[in-house]
């Protein structure tokens, strides 16, 4: 066992009420084959039920911090990649666990294998009250895109959710406390745009909760997600370009769909500027032709596969 004060991973697990997932999560991290790890639980609920889980555990490698006052999502995050000591971060929400005893050892050869990528993520198995089941492999077509460039994630996010990440320490790049439903898709854009070497991992490695009510995304309304992913948009550059892509126009046309936004005073309401306002007025009037936003979400996907940008 490594010495609690010489890991060479971090792994970081943010938590908030839910004492027996929190216990399903330590107890896949702990008895994995690679040792050298650090786990690092940063409790932003009210009561001491996790505290107790991490007691009753009773691993040396496990650091527990409450939080005096809930930080919220994402900060509660940082929060834990705060106090890592490790060269590796890996994130594990408290509701994700590992799926096999190995999963860490696949992550930590891949490093070895790897030594220029800063960034590693691997597939995983979609966790939903109705069962496990795998998820897609990505394809190589995918991966040369976000190589290419990593804002296109914005689009098409495959990578998937935190707990599927592990990346260096040294990067220093925190999730933006700003946003709550595109945070992922921010960070990884960002390691990326930093160093887009990175390796993916075809196994699936983690099993992921989805649709669940443990998650803040299934309880984010409609209209802040939108205003979520403009502000994306804006903050990689999206609006400040003189050409408006056919990606954009569809991705804005489901979204609108999507969440009712069928007129510009919908927008305006968020305080964007009129440069903002007129790249979308045409995704926005688009919107009202009677067509389902499923239509638009698989025209989305197969133009990120087959199209060029």
């Amino acid at each position: 066992m490594a010495l609690i004060n010489d890991p060479i991973v971090s792994i970081c697990v943010p938590a908030y009420k839910y004492p027996d997932l929190l216990r399903r999560s330590l107890i896949s991290i702990i008895t994995q084959s690679y040792p050298f790890f650090e786990v690092i639980v940063t409790d932003d609920s009210g009561h001491d039920e996790l505290q107790q889980v991490v007691f009753e555990i009773g691993d040396e490698r496990i650091r527990y911090y409450k939080n005096p006052i809930p930080l919220g999502s994402p900060a509660n995050w940082n929060e834990g990649i705060k106090h890592a000591l490790g060269a590796w971060v890996k994130i594990m929400h408290h509701d994700d666990w590992f799926s096999t005893n190995d999963a860490l050892k696949e992550f930590m050869d891949a490093t070895n294998n790897n030594p220029n990528a800063d960034f590693i993520f691997s597939n995983f198995f979609n966790s939903k009250p109705t069962g496990i089941s795998l998820n897609k492999p990505l394809g190589k077509i995918y991966l040369k895109k976000i190589a290419a460039e990593p804002a296109t994630l914005i689009y098409l996010n495959g990578i998937g959710a935190p707990s599927t990440i592990m990346y260096k320490r040294s990067i220093n790049i925190r999730f933006d406390d700003a946003s709550k439903w595109c945070v992922d898709v921010i960070f990884y854009t960002q390691i990326l745009k930093q160093n887009s070497c990175f390796h993916y991992i075809q196994s699936p490695l983690l099993n992921v909760t989805a649709n669940a009510a443990t998650q803040i995304t299934n309880n984010t309304d409609g209209s802040i997600k939108v205003n979520e992913v403009i502000y994306s948009f804006d903050k990689f550059g999206y609006f400040s370009t003189k050409k408006t892509s056919m990606m954009f126009v569809i991705y804005f046309i489901e979204l609108f769909k999507r969440y009712n936004i069928h007129h510009e005073k919908q927008i305006v309401n968020f305080g964007y500027n009129a440069n903002i306002i007129n790249k979308l007025r045409l995704a926005i009037r688009l919107s009202k032709f009677p067509l389902h936003y499923k239509f638009f979400s698989l025209l989305r996907v197969l133009h990120y596969k087959y199209c060029p940008f």
